[in-house]
Protein backbone atom coordinates (compact mmCIF):
# COMPACT_ATOMS: atom_id res chain seq x y z
CA UNK A 1 0.00 0.00 0.00
CA UNK A 2 1.51 3.22 -0.76
CA UNK A 3 1.49 6.41 1.01
CA UNK A 4 -1.50 8.05 -1.16
CA UNK A 5 -3.17 4.77 -0.22
CA UNK A 6 -2.74 5.02 3.20
CA UNK A 7 -3.33 8.90 3.48
CA UNK A 8 -7.02 7.82 1.71
CA UNK A 9 -8.99 7.09 5.25
CA UNK A 10 -7.05 9.99 6.60
CA UNK A 11 -8.75 12.18 4.21
CA UNK A 12 -12.06 10.51 4.41
CA UNK A 13 -12.10 11.35 8.25
CA UNK A 14 -10.82 14.58 8.03
CA UNK A 15 -13.90 15.48 5.13
CA UNK A 16 -16.20 14.90 7.61
CA UNK A 17 -14.94 18.63 9.18
CA UNK A 18 -14.87 20.47 6.48
CA UNK A 19 -18.09 22.28 6.85
CA UNK A 20 -17.37 22.98 10.36
CA UNK A 21 -13.90 24.31 9.72
CA UNK A 22 -15.13 26.27 6.32
CA UNK A 23 -13.39 24.77 3.99
CA UNK A 24 -14.15 24.40 0.78
CA UNK A 25 -14.40 20.61 -1.55
CA UNK A 26 -11.01 19.32 -2.47
CA UNK A 27 -8.95 21.57 -0.38
CA UNK A 28 -7.65 18.84 2.12
CA UNK A 29 -7.20 16.47 -1.06
CA UNK A 30 -4.87 19.98 -2.87
CA UNK A 31 -3.12 20.52 0.77
CA UNK A 32 -2.58 16.32 1.57
CA UNK A 33 -1.01 16.05 -1.96
CA UNK A 34 1.19 19.31 -2.03
CA UNK A 35 2.74 17.61 1.54
CA UNK A 36 3.57 14.54 0.22
CA UNK A 37 5.24 16.11 -3.30
CA UNK A 38 6.89 19.07 -1.37
CA UNK A 39 8.35 16.27 1.45
CA UNK A 40 8.31 12.92 -0.75
CA UNK A 41 6.72 10.04 -0.29
CA UNK A 42 9.08 8.50 1.32
CA UNK A 43 9.69 11.06 3.86
CA UNK A 44 5.56 10.90 4.65
CA UNK A 45 5.21 7.44 4.69
CA UNK A 46 7.74 7.25 8.01
CA UNK A 47 5.32 9.57 9.74
CA UNK A 48 2.20 7.29 9.00
CA UNK A 49 0.96 5.72 12.02
CA UNK A 50 1.35 2.00 12.78
CA UNK A 51 1.16 1.26 16.50
CA UNK A 52 -0.54 2.73 19.22
CA UNK A 53 1.23 6.77 20.22
CA UNK A 54 3.71 6.80 23.35
CA UNK A 55 4.26 10.32 23.45
CA UNK A 56 1.44 11.33 25.88
CA UNK A 57 2.49 15.09 25.49
CA UNK A 58 3.90 15.16 22.25
CA UNK A 59 7.38 16.35 23.41
CA UNK A 60 9.44 14.02 21.16
CA UNK A 61 7.02 13.44 18.10
CA UNK A 62 7.27 14.85 14.82
CA UNK A 63 4.23 17.39 15.07
CA UNK A 64 3.52 15.65 11.16
CA UNK A 65 3.18 12.29 12.45
CA UNK A 66 1.01 13.70 15.79
CA UNK A 67 -1.39 15.11 12.85
CA UNK A 68 -1.77 12.15 11.12
CA UNK A 69 -3.00 10.26 13.92
CA UNK A 70 -5.78 12.41 14.68
CA UNK A 71 -8.12 13.09 11.58
CA UNK A 72 -11.01 13.36 13.66
CA UNK A 73 -9.36 16.39 15.86
CA UNK A 74 -10.27 19.57 14.57
CA UNK A 75 -6.95 21.31 16.02
CA UNK A 76 -5.01 18.92 13.72
CA UNK A 77 -6.33 18.70 10.96
CA UNK A 78 -6.15 22.25 10.47
CA UNK A 79 -2.75 22.61 12.16
CA UNK A 80 -1.73 20.19 9.04
CA UNK A 81 -3.36 22.27 6.65
CA UNK A 82 -1.96 25.45 8.00
CA UNK A 83 1.33 24.01 7.52
CA UNK A 84 0.04 23.06 3.97
CA UNK A 85 -0.65 25.94 3.36
CA UNK A 86 2.98 27.71 4.25
CA UNK A 87 4.35 25.18 2.00
CA UNK A 88 2.38 26.12 -0.89
CA UNK A 89 2.59 29.89 -0.15
CA UNK A 90 6.55 29.20 -1.15
CA UNK A 91 6.32 26.77 -3.13
CA UNK A 92 8.28 28.71 -5.86
CA UNK A 93 11.11 29.77 -3.69
CA UNK A 94 14.20 28.74 -4.78
CA UNK A 95 15.77 28.11 -1.04
CA UNK A 96 12.02 26.38 0.36
CA UNK A 97 13.80 22.72 -0.68
CA UNK A 98 16.41 23.91 1.77
CA UNK A 99 14.18 24.61 5.10
CA UNK A 100 12.16 21.53 4.10
CA UNK A 101 15.49 19.77 4.64
CA UNK A 102 15.99 21.43 7.89
CA UNK A 103 12.79 20.56 9.50
CA UNK A 104 12.65 16.84 8.33
CA UNK A 105 15.61 16.68 11.40
CA UNK A 106 14.72 18.17 14.74
CA UNK A 107 13.91 21.96 13.65
CA UNK A 108 10.12 21.60 12.50
CA UNK A 109 8.66 24.23 14.81
CA UNK A 110 11.46 26.95 14.00
CA UNK A 111 11.14 26.00 10.70
CA UNK A 112 7.26 26.68 11.01
CA UNK A 113 7.74 29.96 12.58
CA UNK A 114 10.02 31.26 9.67
CA UNK A 115 7.58 29.89 7.21
CA UNK A 116 4.90 31.80 9.29
CA UNK A 117 6.63 35.13 9.88
CA UNK A 118 7.55 35.18 6.09
CA UNK A 119 4.15 34.58 5.32
CA UNK A 120 2.65 37.90 7.19
CA UNK A 121 5.20 39.90 6.34
CA UNK A 122 4.74 39.37 2.91
CA UNK A 123 0.83 40.54 3.36
CA UNK A 124 2.30 43.23 5.12
CA UNK A 125 4.02 44.59 2.35
CA UNK A 126 1.80 44.03 0.05
CA UNK A 127 2.97 45.95 -3.05
CA UNK A 128 5.66 47.69 -1.90
CA UNK A 129 8.10 44.85 -1.82
CA UNK A 130 8.55 41.37 -1.57
CA UNK A 131 9.62 38.80 0.60
CA UNK A 132 12.22 35.80 -0.30
CA UNK A 133 13.56 32.92 1.99
CA UNK A 134 17.24 32.28 2.99
CA UNK A 135 19.25 29.03 2.20
CA UNK A 136 20.18 27.13 5.34
CA UNK A 137 23.54 27.77 4.86
CA UNK A 138 26.35 29.57 7.30
CA UNK A 139 26.27 32.11 4.16
CA UNK A 140 22.97 33.23 4.57
CA UNK A 141 21.90 36.85 5.34
CA UNK A 142 19.00 35.92 8.13
CA UNK A 143 15.78 33.07 7.91
CA UNK A 144 14.16 35.44 5.25
CA UNK A 145 14.43 38.66 3.86
CA UNK A 146 12.57 41.67 1.93
CA UNK A 147 13.07 44.08 -0.49
CA UNK A 148 11.27 47.59 -0.27
CA UNK A 149 12.05 50.58 -2.28
CA UNK A 150 14.59 48.82 -3.80
CA UNK A 151 16.94 48.49 -0.50
CA UNK A 152 17.02 44.76 1.46
CA UNK A 153 16.83 44.21 5.70
CA UNK A 154 17.44 40.55 6.94
CA UNK A 155 14.90 39.10 8.90
CA UNK A 156 15.56 36.44 12.20
CA UNK A 157 13.41 34.29 13.90
CA UNK A 158 14.06 32.06 17.35
CA UNK A 159 11.48 30.43 19.81
CA UNK A 160 11.68 30.66 23.41
CA UNK A 161 10.83 27.30 24.20
CA UNK A 162 9.11 26.30 27.53
CA UNK A 163 11.69 25.67 30.56
CA UNK A 164 14.22 22.37 29.53
CA UNK A 165 13.21 21.40 33.47
CA UNK A 166 9.43 22.01 32.83
CA UNK A 167 9.29 19.35 29.64
CA UNK A 168 11.71 16.84 30.93
CA UNK A 169 9.08 16.96 33.33
CA UNK A 170 6.55 15.62 31.44
CA UNK A 171 8.62 13.50 29.53
CA UNK A 172 8.92 11.69 32.79
CA UNK A 173 5.35 11.68 33.56
CA UNK A 174 4.55 10.02 29.74
CA UNK A 175 7.25 7.52 30.63
CA UNK A 176 5.03 6.54 33.75
CA UNK A 177 1.64 6.70 32.23
CA UNK A 178 2.71 4.69 29.39
CA UNK A 179 4.21 2.11 31.91
CA UNK A 180 1.14 1.77 34.49
CA UNK A 181 -0.83 1.01 31.55
CA UNK A 182 1.32 -2.12 30.34
CA UNK A 183 1.52 -3.03 34.03
CA UNK A 184 -2.68 -2.76 34.89
CA UNK A 185 -3.83 -3.75 31.17
CA UNK A 186 -3.68 -7.61 31.09
CA UNK A 187 -5.37 -9.06 33.31
CA UNK A 188 -7.31 -5.84 33.94
CA UNK A 189 -6.46 -4.26 37.63
CA UNK A 190 -9.17 -2.39 38.73
CA UNK A 191 -6.97 -0.09 40.55
CA UNK A 192 -6.31 3.69 41.03
CA UNK A 193 -1.98 3.95 41.34
CA UNK A 194 -1.30 7.49 42.57
CA UNK A 195 2.10 9.46 42.48
CA UNK A 196 2.96 11.93 44.62
CA UNK A 197 6.22 13.61 44.39
CA UNK A 198 7.87 16.33 46.35
CA UNK A 199 10.75 17.10 44.42
CA UNK A 200 10.49 17.94 40.86
CA UNK A 201 10.34 15.00 38.22
CA UNK A 202 13.86 14.10 36.62
CA UNK A 203 15.13 11.37 34.25
CA UNK A 204 17.09 9.84 37.38
CA UNK A 205 14.38 10.16 39.91
CA UNK A 206 12.33 7.77 37.21
CA UNK A 207 14.63 5.44 36.25
CA UNK A 208 16.00 4.90 39.43
CA UNK A 209 12.63 5.52 42.35
CA UNK A 210 9.88 5.71 40.43
CA UNK A 211 10.16 2.97 38.13
CA UNK A 212 10.45 0.28 40.43
CA UNK A 213 8.71 1.76 43.14
CA UNK A 214 5.41 1.68 40.18
CA UNK A 215 6.47 -2.15 39.63
CA UNK A 216 6.50 -3.04 43.04
CA UNK A 217 3.13 -1.62 43.90
CA UNK A 218 1.38 -3.17 41.18
CA UNK A 219 2.97 -6.18 41.89
CA UNK A 220 1.74 -6.34 45.68
CA UNK A 221 -1.62 -5.24 44.20
CA UNK A 222 -1.60 -8.11 41.91
CA UNK A 223 -1.62 -10.75 44.59
CA UNK A 224 -3.85 -9.81 47.17
CA UNK A 225 -6.41 -6.20 45.68
CA UNK A 226 -5.65 -4.43 48.74
CA UNK A 227 -4.66 -0.80 49.41
CA UNK A 228 -0.44 -0.84 48.95
CA UNK A 229 2.17 2.54 49.95
CA UNK A 230 5.41 2.84 48.65
CA UNK A 231 8.19 5.32 49.91
CA UNK A 232 11.47 5.95 48.68
CA UNK A 233 12.99 9.49 49.76
CA UNK A 234 10.90 11.89 48.34
CA UNK A 235 8.72 10.25 45.90
CA UNK A 236 5.05 8.09 47.54
CA UNK A 237 3.81 5.38 44.99
CA UNK A 238 0.32 4.31 46.13
CA UNK A 239 -2.22 1.72 44.84
CA UNK A 240 -5.60 0.90 45.87
CA UNK A 241 -8.68 -0.77 43.84
CA UNK A 242 -11.27 0.95 42.10
CA UNK A 243 -14.55 2.03 44.03
CA UNK A 244 -17.45 0.66 42.32
CA UNK A 245 -19.61 2.71 40.08
CA UNK A 246 -18.83 4.16 36.77
CA UNK A 247 -16.02 6.43 36.79
CA UNK A 248 -16.76 10.11 37.77
CA UNK A 249 -17.42 12.64 35.12
CA UNK A 250 -14.27 14.38 36.38
CA UNK A 251 -10.93 11.51 36.79
CA UNK A 252 -8.29 13.76 38.75
CA UNK A 253 -11.00 13.40 42.30
CA UNK A 254 -9.36 11.14 44.57
CA UNK A 255 -11.53 8.08 44.75
CA UNK A 256 -10.97 7.80 48.38
CA UNK A 257 -11.54 11.09 49.74
CA UNK A 258 -13.41 13.48 46.99
CA UNK A 259 -12.27 16.63 48.52
CA UNK A 260 -9.00 15.90 47.25
CA UNK A 261 -8.33 17.11 43.60
CA UNK A 262 -4.95 16.30 42.19
CA UNK A 263 -2.65 18.16 39.45
CA UNK A 264 -3.68 15.27 36.56
CA UNK A 265 -4.36 12.35 35.94
CA UNK A 266 -5.64 9.68 33.23
CA UNK A 267 -8.13 7.35 33.25
CA UNK A 268 -7.80 3.73 31.06
CA UNK A 269 -10.72 1.72 30.11
CA UNK A 270 -11.58 -1.07 27.63
CA UNK A 271 -14.77 0.39 24.79
CA UNK A 272 -17.14 -2.05 23.34
CA UNK A 273 -16.33 -3.03 19.55
CA UNK A 274 -15.79 -5.66 17.71
CA UNK A 275 -11.87 -4.07 16.53
CA UNK A 276 -10.38 -0.99 16.99
CA UNK A 277 -11.99 0.36 13.92
CA UNK A 278 -15.70 -0.08 15.34
CA UNK A 279 -14.86 1.99 18.55
CA UNK A 280 -13.18 4.28 16.47
CA UNK A 281 -16.89 4.74 14.16
CA UNK A 282 -18.74 4.71 17.10
CA UNK A 283 -16.74 7.26 18.23
CA UNK A 284 -16.93 9.59 15.51
CA UNK A 285 -21.49 8.85 15.48
CA UNK A 286 -21.65 9.11 19.00
CA UNK A 287 -23.06 5.74 20.02
CA UNK A 288 -22.26 4.75 23.22
CA UNK A 289 -18.77 3.08 24.05
CA UNK A 290 -19.88 1.53 27.03
CA UNK A 291 -16.40 2.16 28.74
CA UNK A 292 -15.20 -0.22 31.12
CA UNK A 293 -12.66 1.41 33.07
CA UNK A 294 -9.71 -0.89 34.53
CA UNK A 295 -7.57 1.78 35.86
CA UNK A 296 -7.07 5.73 36.85
CA UNK A 297 -3.62 7.40 37.79
CA UNK A 298 -3.51 10.62 39.75
CA UNK A 299 -0.52 12.72 40.11
CA UNK A 300 1.01 15.54 41.73
CA UNK A 301 4.04 17.01 41.53
CA UNK A 302 5.44 20.42 42.21
CA UNK A 303 5.76 22.37 38.72
CA UNK A 304 8.34 24.66 37.09
CA UNK A 305 9.61 27.88 38.73
CA UNK A 306 8.78 31.40 37.25
CA UNK A 307 10.42 32.21 34.07
CA UNK A 308 11.90 35.76 33.85
CA UNK A 309 10.36 36.11 30.38
CA UNK A 310 11.96 39.98 29.99
CA UNK A 311 15.28 38.59 30.42
CA UNK A 312 14.93 35.57 28.27
CA UNK A 313 13.73 37.90 25.36
CA UNK A 314 16.42 40.19 25.97
CA UNK A 315 19.16 37.33 25.26
CA UNK A 316 17.78 35.94 22.68
CA UNK A 317 17.46 39.50 21.05
CA UNK A 318 21.28 39.63 21.75
CA UNK A 319 22.02 36.31 20.47
CA UNK A 320 20.11 36.79 17.28
CA UNK A 321 21.37 40.22 17.04
CA UNK A 322 24.84 39.19 16.81
CA UNK A 323 24.56 35.92 14.52
CA UNK A 324 23.22 38.63 11.78
CA UNK A 325 26.20 39.34 9.67
CA UNK A 326 24.62 41.97 6.65
CA UNK A 327 26.82 43.82 3.98
CA UNK A 328 26.41 47.56 4.74
CA UNK A 329 24.05 48.42 2.02
CA UNK A 330 20.85 46.71 4.31
CA UNK A 331 18.46 48.38 5.98
CA UNK A 332 19.19 46.12 8.80
CA UNK A 333 17.32 43.37 10.37
CA UNK A 334 14.31 42.54 12.10
CA UNK A 335 14.07 40.03 14.70
CA UNK A 336 10.97 37.98 15.17
CA UNK A 337 10.79 35.55 18.79
CA UNK A 338 7.85 33.45 19.67
CA UNK A 339 7.32 33.21 23.43
CA UNK A 340 5.15 29.73 24.72
CA UNK A 341 2.97 32.05 26.96
CA UNK A 342 0.13 34.13 26.61
CA UNK A 343 0.70 38.13 25.42
CA UNK A 344 -2.12 39.28 27.58
CA UNK A 345 -0.80 38.23 30.98
CA UNK A 346 2.96 39.72 30.05
CA UNK A 347 3.71 43.03 31.12
CA UNK A 348 4.17 44.92 27.96
CA UNK A 349 5.86 47.94 29.71
CA UNK A 350 8.54 45.85 31.17
CA UNK A 351 8.60 43.77 27.97
CA UNK A 352 9.00 47.06 26.03
CA UNK A 353 11.96 48.44 28.22
CA UNK A 354 13.91 44.92 27.74
CA UNK A 355 13.47 44.88 23.68
CA UNK A 356 14.97 48.72 23.96
CA UNK A 357 17.58 48.25 25.96
CA UNK A 358 18.67 45.41 23.35
CA UNK A 359 17.78 47.01 20.26
CA UNK A 360 19.43 50.61 20.87
CA UNK A 361 22.81 48.78 21.32
CA UNK A 362 22.64 48.52 17.24
CA UNK A 363 21.38 50.87 14.96
CA UNK A 364 21.08 47.66 12.72
CA UNK A 365 18.08 46.27 14.64
CA UNK A 366 14.94 47.86 13.38
CA UNK A 367 12.77 45.97 15.38
CA UNK A 368 11.89 43.40 17.37
CA UNK A 369 8.59 41.36 16.88
CA UNK A 370 7.84 39.48 19.76
CA UNK A 371 4.66 36.69 19.20
CA UNK A 372 2.93 34.09 20.59
CA UNK A 373 0.93 31.40 18.42
CA UNK A 374 -2.85 30.93 19.67
CA UNK A 375 -6.31 29.01 18.36
CA UNK A 376 -9.23 31.43 17.48
CA UNK A 377 -13.09 30.90 16.97
CA UNK A 378 -12.44 30.55 13.14
CA UNK A 379 -10.71 27.34 13.80
CA UNK A 380 -7.71 28.83 12.92
CA UNK A 381 -4.16 29.72 14.58
CA UNK A 382 -3.16 33.46 14.67
CA UNK A 383 -0.11 34.91 16.33
CA UNK A 384 -1.11 37.78 18.68
CA UNK A 385 1.85 40.28 18.58
CA UNK A 386 4.01 42.77 20.24
CA UNK A 387 6.57 45.20 17.85
CA UNK A 388 8.80 48.01 19.69
CA UNK A 389 10.67 49.65 16.90
CA UNK A 390 14.17 51.38 16.58
CA UNK A 391 12.85 54.50 15.61
CA UNK A 392 16.34 56.16 15.25
CA UNK A 393 16.91 52.94 12.91
CA UNK A 394 13.57 53.02 11.17
CA UNK A 395 14.04 56.40 9.77
CA UNK A 396 15.71 55.70 6.71
CA UNK A 397 12.45 54.25 5.20
CA UNK A 398 9.82 55.73 7.08
CA UNK A 399 7.19 53.40 4.72
CA UNK A 400 8.20 50.09 7.37
CA UNK A 401 6.28 51.95 10.05
CA UNK A 402 3.26 51.37 8.10
CA UNK A 403 4.30 48.10 7.39
CA UNK A 404 4.62 47.00 10.46
CA UNK A 405 1.39 48.42 11.78
CA UNK A 406 -0.65 46.10 8.79
CA UNK A 407 1.26 43.05 10.33
CA UNK A 408 -0.95 43.12 13.33
CA UNK A 409 -3.87 44.48 11.52
CA UNK A 410 -4.24 41.74 9.08
CA UNK A 411 -3.73 39.00 11.83
CA UNK A 412 -7.05 39.24 12.65
CA UNK A 413 -8.58 39.95 9.55
CA UNK A 414 -7.60 37.24 7.01
CA UNK A 415 -8.17 33.46 6.81
CA UNK A 416 -4.60 32.46 6.95
CA UNK A 417 -5.25 29.06 5.20
CA UNK A 418 -7.30 30.08 2.59
CA UNK A 419 -5.96 33.41 2.44
CA UNK A 420 -9.60 35.66 2.07
CA UNK A 421 -11.25 37.21 4.97
CA UNK A 422 -12.90 35.48 7.69
CA UNK A 423 -16.47 34.50 6.64
CA UNK A 424 -17.84 35.45 10.13
CA UNK A 425 -17.78 38.45 12.62
CA UNK A 426 -15.72 37.65 15.87
CA UNK A 427 -18.86 37.24 17.64
CA UNK A 428 -20.26 34.93 15.41
CA UNK A 429 -17.59 32.58 15.43
CA UNK A 430 -17.47 32.75 18.94
CA UNK A 431 -21.17 31.54 19.46
CA UNK A 432 -20.82 28.70 16.81
CA UNK A 433 -17.70 27.12 18.77
CA UNK A 434 -20.27 27.29 22.33
CA UNK A 435 -22.59 25.62 20.45
CA UNK A 436 -20.18 23.01 19.00
CA UNK A 437 -19.50 22.69 22.00
CA UNK A 438 -23.06 21.89 23.50
CA UNK A 439 -23.43 19.44 20.93
CA UNK A 440 -19.76 17.72 21.89
CA UNK A 441 -21.05 17.67 25.02
CA UNK A 442 -24.73 16.03 24.38
CA UNK A 443 -22.17 13.40 22.59
CA UNK A 444 -20.33 12.74 25.10
CA UNK A 445 -22.94 12.10 27.30
CA UNK A 446 -24.42 9.72 25.04
CA UNK A 447 -20.97 7.69 24.62
CA UNK A 448 -20.05 7.57 28.33
CA UNK A 449 -22.76 8.23 30.41
CA UNK A 450 -21.38 11.38 31.95
CA UNK A 451 -20.37 14.92 30.73
CA UNK A 452 -16.88 15.76 30.10
CA UNK A 453 -15.35 18.19 32.31
CA UNK A 454 -13.07 19.37 29.56
CA UNK A 455 -15.57 20.81 27.01
CA UNK A 456 -14.08 24.29 27.05
CA UNK A 457 -12.94 24.01 22.96
CA UNK A 458 -9.37 25.29 22.53
CA UNK A 459 -10.75 27.45 19.70
CA UNK A 460 -12.85 29.90 22.15
CA UNK A 461 -9.81 32.43 21.45
CA UNK A 462 -9.10 36.56 21.52
CA UNK A 463 -8.96 38.55 19.29
CA UNK A 464 -4.84 38.65 18.19
CA UNK A 465 -3.05 41.65 20.09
Amino acid sequence: MNVEQKLHNWIQVANTLREKLDLPCGLIEEFLDTLVRMLSPEYVEKLMPTTKIRDTFGLRTNPIEVWLRGPSVESYVVELLEFCALLREFEDDRNLNSKVEKLKTDAFWPVFFELAMAVRMKRALGGLGRVYLCDESDAAIGDFGFEIQGVHAACECTILSHDAEEEMQYWVLTQFYNLAEELLKTPPAHACLKLTAQTRLTGQLYFEIIQRGLKQAVSAFRQDSRYHSITDGQVTIEIEPLPPGPSPADYRNDPSDPSKRWEGGITLAFAEGRDEADVIRKHRNGEPLNLREYGRILVNFPRGTEVDVYTKVRQKLKKKASQTKMPDSYLGRIIFVDLPYDLRGIDQENLHTAILNQVRQTTRTLAAVITHREANPHYRHQYSSFISANQLAMKAVPILHKVLENFQVWEGREDRLLGTPYVRSWDAAQQRVRRHEAEYQEKHIRMTGVPDPFTASPFRGKPPL
